[in-house]
């Protein structure tokens, strides 16, 4: 594969086979996907289109590692979907017709505990993490048997800017120093004032993202208060 690749398919096979009729003896088979060959190169944008039918759901899936396939190779930045599927899972976001599925049948636990292991993150450093939350005001924490943390403020007032600050400390995501700590070269830096500026744009972007933009609810003052207990989490 060459290394300007994203994806890379090559013969792509997948059959479906189900069994029907008396006794389910009689045996179909359905190609969704027949010898596809594909190539992404990196950095660019991708449109997958197709009538109903055409096999792009199967397909995603099969990038995604939610689906094996029949026959044929699939690789996403230089690695198979089969062998190194742990690997790329960690490195894909999916969303499937914009539906939430999964995260409304778990709880508020296990979808932590979902995305913790997606990161690799361990279960220590997330209780730590949820600890700062609580020290930073942001969580509440519930004692006795049902213990565990749920929000201390209301969801439109928390940005997402205040959340990575609490657990990561002061934002900088553009910035121009050394392994001494500072800029050796600020006389005759041309790019400096850029950098803060674009640190300072992505940070005003970051606070205007709240949770409940997260959550997709709509503004508190578009919605009358509801008295529905929050789901408490728990991480032991």
């Amino acid at each position: 594969m060459s290394d300007d690749l994203a994806i890379e398919v090559k013969d792509l096979v997948r059959v479906f086979e189900s069994r029907k009729g008396f006794f389910y003896r009689e045996k179909t088979r359905t190609e969704a996907l027949k010898g596809v060959q594909l190539v992404v190169r990196r950095g660019t944008i991708f449109g997958l289109l197709g009538p109903n039918g055409a096999g792009k759901t199967t397909l995603t899936k099969i990038l995604s590692t939610l689906l094996l396939p029949t026959s044929g190779t699939v690789r996403i930045l230089d690695h198979e979907v089969v062998e190194d599927a742990h690997w790329l899972r960690s490195r894909i976001g999916l969303v499937l017709g914009g539906e939430r599925g999964l995260y409304n049948r778990i709880n508020a636990k296990e979808n932590l505990r979902y995305f913790a292991d997606l990161y690799g993150i361990p279960q220590p450093l997330l209780s730590k993490i949820l600890q700062k939350l609580a020290k930073n005001g942001f969580l509440q924490s519930e004692h006795g048997t049902n213990g565990g943390y749920r929000l201390a403020r209301a969801a439109h007032t928390i940005s997402a800017f205040e959340v990575i600050q609490a657990i990561d400390g002061p934002l900088f995501i553009t910035s121009c120093v050394t392994v001494r700590g500072e800029c050796d070269q600020t006389d005759r830096c041309t790019i400096r004032e850029p950098l803060r500026r674009v640190n300072q744009s992505l940070e005003d972007v970051l606070r205007r993202i709240t949770i409940s933009h997260m959550k997709e609810e709509a503004p508190a003052e578009e919605k009358p208060e509801s008295k529905k207990p929050v789901d408490l989490v728990s991480i032991t």
